[in-house]
């Protein structure tokens, strides 16, 4: 799933961890027209509650606690096709603390990149934040100072654009970024099945 950063060539530190965590694909796919790029729509989706349910405890650190949200991945193709980039972000409280040991965190990670990527569906640019939100950093959502600067390599079109969440963070880092927010339904608040948001995304 392109150029991805190797996490254990580097010693750890939870104030660096954001940068190693982020993983860019090494080549764009761009669409030219009359030798102009043409920006391109982008879902930002978050991963826990959104692509995955979220456990209990609020960590996704074993294997057995990887459940896809119902229709996710035939709903993520549809919205491929009407030509959308995918960017997964996602909140990860006290990543990397003793409560929360990064090597769970790691292979669950990966083996959810490569079952999407197995399906079709691959993530040009992931942000992991594993601070809390007393840190006040710029990764965490709802701030979008993070994401905004590794958007350049994508000319992103955001009135086509959109977010897709299961928290209020989620909905605020929408209108942060300035595109469309959408709930999925979720413990958290009545939303959209995955089949609904295909249908709004592909005729937006």
């Amino acid at each position: 799933y392109g150029a991805m950063t190797h996490l254990e060539n580097f010693p750890f530190r939870r104030d660096r961890f954001i940068h190693l965590m982020t993983i860019i694909r090494s080549q764009f796919p761009r669409m030219i027209v009359g030798g102009v790029e043409v920006p391109q729509p982008v879902l930002f989706v978050d991963r826990d509650g959104t692509l995955c349910h979220e456990p209990h405890d609020y960590k996704i650190d074993r294997f057995e606690k990887i459940q896809l949200l119902e229709n996710v991945i035939p709903s993520l193709l549809r919205i491929k096709s009407a030509g959308y980039r995918f960017v997964m972000v996602s909140n990860q409280d006290g990543l990397g603390a003793s409560a929360y040991p990064r090597h769970g965190f790691d292979s669950c990670q990966n083996f959810i990149v490569e079952l999407f990527k197995s399906q079709g569906i691959s993530f040009d640019i992931i942000l992991i934040c594993p601070h809390y939100p007393a840190e006040l950093c710029e990764c965490r959502k709802p701030r979008v100072g993070k994401i905004r600067g590794l958007l350049d390599p994508i000319s992103c079109d955001p009135s086509r654009s959109a977010m897709v969440g299961d928290r209020d963070g989620d909905m605020e880092f929408a209108k942060n970024l300035g595109v469309t927010a959408l709930r999925v339904d979720s413990p958290f608040g009545a939303g959209l099945s995955w089949p609904s948001i295909a249908d709004v995304l592909t005729t937006l």
